[in-house]
């Protein structure tokens, strides 16, 4: 399946919008409506194809944005400074990260686990990557599948992660990704957390 290249500003959280891709698929996954089966008709057997990845690019220019962390995420922390218990449990599987790229990643899993709501693990494969110029990075889900237990159309395909949810048990093998997220390395990365992103840089 063809995705259209996104094209974003420096400023603009990369990784958040990376979330998007996580649970939720605008062409394939359907999230409402109701469906009555044909008795007549067999129902169809479970089916699952590949995934694919969106692209992120940097289009040059200097918006002076930031994205802060949501409310909710902030007023979840206790006393202590430290996080309550998520709502959804994420495993990553960090390939070539350098010890400030990994941190700044997992400051927005801790995001995403507060703000998903799901029984089944995610598992998130991510890779940091030399890459072509101005591409940002990469992100999608591994596969999609077709017909699950609890599936809310019969006709759609769900990405992993969300069937999963759906289903409340795993699909795929738990060896397997759920998603499959790179990051360019040849950038300018802003690690930093802080909102203070210094002129010209892409930020996390």
């Amino acid at each position: 399946m063809k995705h259209d290249y996104l094209y974003m500003n420096h400023r603009t959280w990369l990784v958040v919008l990376f979330a998007v891709g996580l649970l939720v698929n605008p062409v394939l996954a359907q999230k409402s409506g109701s469906y009555t089966p044909n008795l007549l008709v067999a129902s169809p057997l479970s089916l699952s194809i590949s995934g694919s990845k969106i692209k992120y690019y940097s289009d040059e220019r200097n918006a002076f944005t930031n994205v802060p962390p949501p409310a909710i995420f902030l007023n979840k922390r206790n006393s202590s400074g430290r996080l309550m218990a998520p709502t959804a449990q994420f495993i990553v599987t960090y390939t070539n990260f350098t010890p400030q790229a990994q941190k700044a990643f997992q400051y927005a899993v801790d995001i995403w686990s507060t703000l998903i709501v799901s029984s089944v693990p995610i598992r998130i494969q991510a890779n940091w990557v030399a890459d072509e110029p101005n591409l940002l990075g990469s992100a999608g889900p591994t596969s999609y599948r077709y017909n699950f237990d609890g599936a809310q159309k019969a006709t759609a395909f769900y990405p992993i992660a969300l069937a999963e949810k759906i289903a409340h048990r795993e699909l795929n093998s738990p060896a397997e990704a759920d998603i499959i997220a790179d990051f360019n390395r040849n950038n300018d990365w802003y690690f930093g957390t802080d909102g203070l992103t210094p002129r010209a840089r892409p930020t996390w």
